[in-house]
């Protein structure tokens, strides 16, 4: 288990002379130890190569040219159609069925990721073959183990797109790499085109998720609890997640300003340990690249989340924190490129924010906002120390459309962003 971000926060702040800006470009000291960890590059969109089973598990093959259903011939020799759910793994099925039940394996896909997700078993590998899967996806609230995981990717070099929504349940250590979703209007009727409702130990790596018409792109709360104890509470948030790698795009929605996001976290008062890191996050002109506070309800508000080495641009605000959220690390992202900017936007912003001095940003790098941090009249500030904040707009080369977009300075591209490598 990582070291909470409190914790690591309590030991930024000690070693830091708090200021509130630094408006000019110069080196930065070396992060702590525990920032120094990451690997020195983002990871490519897509799988790069195909996840091992784990003992007893198997590999799952999804394609749009599989099937979900065999010809089932009975025995008084009729042959009707028969959903391979039925009797792939099912020990109750019986043996003329099983003897006509080709394995999910890649000569027998199946054609469905749903399908996929009622034949998914902890230390299974599950891999989507390239093309486009119109669908709404739920994975059944199946949790998986740190000993058995289950992993759903892309086949190495193929395109998967999952065009509706996926929501995970109670993704007890899943991996998802490697996949793009993209908005389907018959499909993807929900805040989310990506879901994680709790879950303890899930990884979402090297994804692709664009084009939401409504809250998020991608979305981080929690399941429903079984009560209202702390223990009921606890046990229905999420913990010890990772969001790394990802490319996260375009929210299209049309709804109030302030409320159409790309990364939407509002994982809890009961949450511990999120992680979001070396992702490039662009374009919410009518919200925030990442909003980390709850929504109606303020106990939704995530705790313990290190938002570190991010590129973010083209968005109304950079980083949104409000109401509970607690525990916020800040560190070393590139904040700029402002989209969609209105009065009360910010580089980095807070609103009605309860416990502003527990939460901290550092090592940032803010470019092009009228405000770098905004902050509601009379509220307090948050932590913030050795930040670069300049007035012009942030330079950039490459290209959105290729994931290849970066600051055009040498400098500011290694010392912050997705891209860090001092």
């Amino acid at each position: 288990m990582r070291t909470p971000p409190l914790r690591r926060l309590a030991t930024v702040l000690a070693a830091a002379a708090l200021v509130s800006t630094v408006a000019v470009v110069a080196p930065v000291a070396s992060p702590p130890a525990e920032a120094a960890t990451v690997a020195t590059s983002a990871y490519p969109t897509g799988s790069t190569s195909l996840a091992t089973p784990a003992a007893g598990g198997t590999t799952i093959w999804v394609s749009t040219s599989g099937s979900d259903y065999i010809d089932l011939r009975y025995p008084d020799g009729h042959v009707e159609p028969y959903k391979r759910s039925y009797c792939i793994g099912n020990a109750a099925a019986t043996d003329w069925v099983k003897s006509q039940c080709p394995a999910a394996n890649a000569s027998n896909p199946v054609r469905s990721v749903q399908m996929a997700m009622l034949l998914v078993k902890p230390g299974d590998v599950v891999v989507l073959r390239g093309g486009t899967y119109e669908e709404s996806v739920s994975n059944n609230s199946k949790a998986a183990t740190a000993a058995k995981p289950i992993v759903i990717q892309n086949a190495p070099g193929e395109r998967a797109v999952i065009a509706g929504r996926f929501v995970f349940t109670g993704a007890d250590h899943w991996t998802v790499w490697g996949l793009r979703f993209a908005y389907n209007a018959a499909k993807s009727n929900t805040y989310g085109l990506v879901t994680f409702a709790g879950g303890t130990g899930w990884t979402f790596r090297a994804n692709d998720v664009s084009a939401s018409r409504r809250t998020a792109n991608v979305m981080v709360t929690t399941k429903t609890a079984t009560g209202t104890s702390t223990a009921a509470r606890v046990a229905a948030a999420p913990h010890d997640w990772t969001i790394v790698g990802n490319v996260i795009h375009e929210n299209k929605g049309q709804d109030a300003l302030g409320t159409d996001h790309n990364l939407y976290l509002l994982s809890s008062i009961w949450s511990t340990n999120g992680l979001v890191e070396r992702n490039l996050i662009w374009g919410a002109p009518r919200g925030s690249n990442i909003k980390a506070a709850g929504s109606s309800d303020p106990n939704e508000s995530p705790r313990d989340v290190v938002i570190r080495y991010n590129t973010l641009i083209y968005a109304g605000s950079g980083i949104t924190l409000g109401l509970k959220a607690e525990g916020i690390v800040i560190w070393r992202n590139v904040i700029g490129a402002p989209q969609g900017e209105q009065y009360n936007s910010g580089g980095i912003k807070t609103y009605r924010i309860a416990q502003p001095a527990k939460n901290v940003a550092k090592y940032n790098y803010i470019a092009g906002y009228r405000y770098p941090y905004y902050t509601d009249p009379g509220a307090g500030q948050i932590a913030k120390a050795e930040n670069v904040a300049v007035s012009y707009a942030l330079p950039l080369t490459g290209s959105v459309k290729t994931d290849t977009v970066r600051p055009a300075s040498s400098y500011v591209d290694r010392a912050y962003g997705r891209n860090y490598r001092l």
